[in-house]
């Protein structure tokens, strides 16, 4: 008796660890062939083999929700929170650069010194005029004088002594003599201010960290010269914190949020470490669909490098997960 064989063959796909998984049942059924007549004695007289169009399908395989995917992946790199380059506002010759590539600094260090013989000569002289009271004593005496003089007429008037003209002119004198105790004092501020001035134009010629960081790059070395088109020093990092960017299409943002904990793998690091998402950008760019995602990274122990390669895992939140929550939440507002 001729026989036919039917195999069936049934693919599963699962999702496991975040990677595809698919398992392959093979399985051989023997039928007896349409073309042969079945034997008497197996099949009874007046009924139809059967065929295998006539056979009940077997229905594909559904996958639960609970087998669905629980997280998506994105690719991205790390920044470093600051990346600044330190600029010299003066000009001049460096005398000193006590950093060098790979040294940590903290916010007040100094970086590089200017060449500052002229300021400091000029700081000098104007705290020496700034200190100057002569001119100032000299018009207060002369306007105590005029104004003691000023008395004298005006008794010597109420005595009939002395002519209206004397006194008038006694006034005029104690008016110019207290214009001048006023221009001193102008004067004596004036010279205060400059000295600020020259003092802070002094102080510009040391450069200082303006934060804790990590010198990453020296443009200019110890005898080197700025110039106005060669004003770059250094380029200091911020490591503390590192910074993960990534352009997420814009159709998975809702399972995003700004607090959200998620998860990344970093390459040349080759360790996983948690991260939070710190700020999703408000517009799509128009060329890839995108919005760009940035995530905070804990990098106080400094193990971690700007610019590594990462993979952002994000958790999905599916309905049997909500409906657990959900239940959680009931149960503990009933208790």
């Amino acid at each position: 008796m001729n026989q036919v064989c039917l195999v069936l063959i049934l693919i599963t796909t699962a999702n496991v660890g975040g990677a595809l998984a698919q398992t392959v049942v093979t399985s051989t059924v023997s039928i007896p062939s349409v073309t042969d007549p079945a034997p008497r004695g197996d099949v009874p007289v007046g009924q139809d083999v059967q065929r295998p169009s006539d056979m009940t399908p077997i229905p594909p395989p559904v996958a639960s929700d609970a087998s669905r995917s629980r997280s998506r992946t994105y690719e991205g790199f790390t920044t470093a929170a600051k990346d600044v380059i330190i600029s010299s506002e003066e000009m001049g010759r460096i005398v000193a650069m006590p950093v060098d590539v790979g040294m940590q600094v903290k916010a007040g260090d100094v970086i590089a010194k200017l060449d500052d013989a002229i300021q400091s000569a000029a700081v000098h002289v104007a705290r020496i005029r700034a200190s100057m009271r002569g001119e100032q004593m000299a018009a207060i005496a002369s306007r105590d004088s005029q104004a003691k003089r000023v008395e004298t007429f005006r008794g010597l008037a109420r005595q009939h002594m002395a002519g209206p003209d004397e006194l008038t002119r006694a006034e005029l004198e104690l008016a110019i003599a207290e214009a001048r105790v006023a221009t001193s004092r102008e004067e004596q501020t004036l010279q205060q201010a400059e000295l600020e001035r020259l003092e802070m134009q002094w102080r510009r010629r040391t450069l200082t960290a303006p934060f804790a960081a990590v010198v990453a790059e020296r443009f200019l070395t110890d005898g080197g010269t700025i110039i106005p088109g060669n004003a770059a020093v250094v380029r200091l990092l911020q490591t503390d914190v590192l910074h993960g960017t990534f352009n997420v299409p814009a159709s998975d943002l809702d399972v995003m949020s700004v607090g959200q904990q998620v998860q990344l793998y970093l390459r040349a690091g080759r360790q996983t470490v948690s991260a939070t998402i710190d700020a999703i950008a408000p517009m799509i760019d128009a060329e890839s669909g995108t919005v760009e995602v940035r995530v905070a990274i804990d990098n106080r122990d400094g193990d971690l490098q700007p610019g590594d390669r990462c993979t952002m895992r994000v958790q999905v939140e599916t309905r049997l997960s909500r409906e657990v929550r959900a239940i959680r939440r009931e149960s503990e507002v009933t208790r």
